[in-house]
C-alpha cells in the first residue's frame, strides 16, 4: 500500500482542527488571544501495524478504536490550549462534548430504543423497525440541538475547514487558501456520514435480530453495533475508492 493510497482524515476540535496521517496526528489550535499553537504526535494506526488489523471489516473496528482514542485525547489537549486552564480542570464545553458523546452512544444503540420497543406489543419485525427509526430520530435531534449553540457552530466551521483541507490534499492541490476554498465543506468520509450509515444499516438489519431477555438483548445490540460499524466503514471506503478524488 503506497503513501498515496492512504486516506488522511481528521476532525474539528476546540479552537482548531485535528489531522491524522499514516505516521501520526497533529493539531492546529488558536487560543483566546488568537495565537496559533501546533502539536504533533507520532502514532501508527492499528490498520498499518499488522495483517490482522488490516483485514477487511476488522480494519473498520480498528479505525473506530483509533478515532476514539486520538479524538478524545485531541479534544482534551485542545481544551487546555484554548481555555488556558490547568491540567486538572476542564471547561464546560469539553465536559459537554465528552459526556454527550457517551450518553448518545448509550441512548442511540442500547437503552433508549430498547426501552421504547418494550412498551409496545408488536411482532419482532415491527419492533426492529421502530427501534431503528428511534435511533435515527435521536441522531437528528441531537445534531439539531447541539448545532444551535455558539461554540458548536464554531466547531462546525472548523469541521468544514478540515473537510476542505483534506479534499484539497487528496486532489493533489496545494494547501493554500486559494486552492482549499475551492472545495466543498462536505466530504465523502465525514464522521457524520458514517454515523448516519450505521443508523440506516441498523434500521435494515434489526428486524432480523431476535428479542430475548434484556441482558442478552443488550449484548446482541452491542455486537450488532460493532458489526454494522465494520460494514459501514467498508462501504465508505469503497465509495471513496471509486470517487473522483482518486
Amino acid at each position: 500500500m503506497s503513501e498515496n493510497d492512504i486516506s488522511y482524515g481528521g476532525q474539528a476540535v476546540i479552537g482548531g482542527v485535528l489531522i491524522q496521517s499514516p505516521k501520526g496526528w497533529s493539531l492546529g489550535i488558536r487560543d483566546k488571544d488568537d495565537n496559533l499553537h501546533r502539536y504533533y504526535e507520532p502514532r501508527i494506526p492499528l490498520v498499518r501495524r499488522n495483517k490482522f488489523w488490516a483485514a477487511p471489516f476488522i480494519r473498520g473496528f480498528g479505525a473506530l478504536i483509533d478515532s476514539m482514542y486520538v479524538g478524545f485525547k485531541a479534544i482534551t489537549l485542545s481544551d487546555q490550549i484554548y481555555s488556558e486552564f490547568e491540567d486538572d480542570e476542564e471547561s464546560l464545553l469539553s465536559k459537554v462534548i465528552t459526556y454527550s458523546v457517551l450518553i448518545s452512544v448509550l441512548l442511540i444503540f442500547i437503552a433508549g430504543p430498547r426501552l421504547l420497543v418494550e412498551t409496545v406489543n408488536y411482532s419482532q419485525s415491527w419492533t426492529g423497525i421502530i427501534e431503528g427509526l428511534f435511533r435515527g430520530l435521536i441522531v437528528i435531534i441531537y445534531i439539531y440541538l447541539i448545532g444551535r449553540t455558539k461554540d458548536a457552530q464554531e466547531l462546525f466551521e472548523y469541521h468544514g475547514a478540515e473537510h476542505m483541507t483534506i479534499a484539497s490534499y487528496e486532489a493533489k492541490k496545494s494547501l493554500t487558501m486559494d486552492d482549499v476554498k475551492t472545495f466543498p465543506k462536505e466530504h465523502i468520509r465525514c464522521g457524520t456520514s458514517f454515523l448516519f450509515l450505521i443508523v440506516f444499516i441498523s434500521f435494515l438489519t434489526l428486524p432480523f435480530i431476535p428479542n430475548v431477555n434484556i441482558v442478552l438483548t443488550a449484548v446482541t445490540r452491542i455486537l450488532h453495533v460493532v458489526v454494522v460499524s465494520m460494514i459501514s466503514y467498508e462501504i465508505l471506503k469503497f465509495n471513496f475508492a471509486n470517487s473522483v478524488l482518486n
